[in-house]
């Protein structure tokens, strides 16, 4: 056998060695418990509504308490 067809074997070898590593790896992360379960999910507290997030002003100061009002009218272009 010359030197070109064993360097071939190797390199072949090495490749049928890294894919049979990466399928076993895949096929172990495939039968491995969830990290959580659906119940997990369904006890999971809701996200908070918008009235419950803190709105700020432009200079970080809270804003009054209650929904939006409506801007002042503006001048109109004619």
């Amino acid at each position: 056998m010359t030197g070109n067809q064993t360097g071939k074997r190797l390199i072949l070898g090495a490749l049928g060695l890294l894919l049979t590593a990466g399928v076993a790896l895949i096929w172990r992360r495939a039968l491995s418990p969830a990290p959580f379960s659906q119940d997990d999910l369904l006890e999971a507290e809701p996200p908070p509504t918008p009235e419950a997030i803190p709105r700020w002003d432009d200079e970080g100061g809270a804003l009054p308490e209650g929904p939006p009002t409506a801007l002042p009218a503006g001048p109109t272009v004619e």
